[in-house]
């Protein structure tokens, strides 16, 4: 463990930009350094912008749904089905027909065959 110590602290100071520095240009670097930190405060975002985005998503969330909650109360109410008809079947029996439409308003026929035979 020591070994590692001894040779992250080597590593650490062979990448040190300051170790070969002369006096005044640390002195310099100290000095913006100080100058940033002071800046920080000044370069935050007010606390304000921390809610723009939710409150953003949420009014467009409440007005999404509102828009589909009143575009379905204004779709009119669908037309009853018509009842379960069927035309001759070949051999006499009656071919059943049954009709239903999705919430979509997409309408579905289906002609059922009593002959067939799976």
């Amino acid at each position: 463990m020591i070994e590692n110590d001894t040779a992250l602290r080597e590593r650490l100071r062979a990448g040190d930009p300051l170790a070969g520095a002369t006096q005044p240009e640390a002195e310099l670097l100290a000095r913006l350094a100080r100058r940033v930190a002071a800046l920080e405060p000044q370069l935050a975002a007010p606390a304000w912008r921390s809610l723009v985005v939710p409150l953003a998503v949420s009014a467009t969330a409440a007005v999404a749904a509102i828009a589909l909650l009143s575009a379905d109360a204004t779709r009119p109410a669908p037309a009853p089905e018509p009842a379960a008809t069927g035309g001759a079947a070949a051999d006499g029996a009656e071919a059943r027909q049954v009709q239903f439409e999705t919430p979509g308003g997409t309408r579905i026929v289906w002609v059922l065959d009593p002959n067939l035979a799976l």
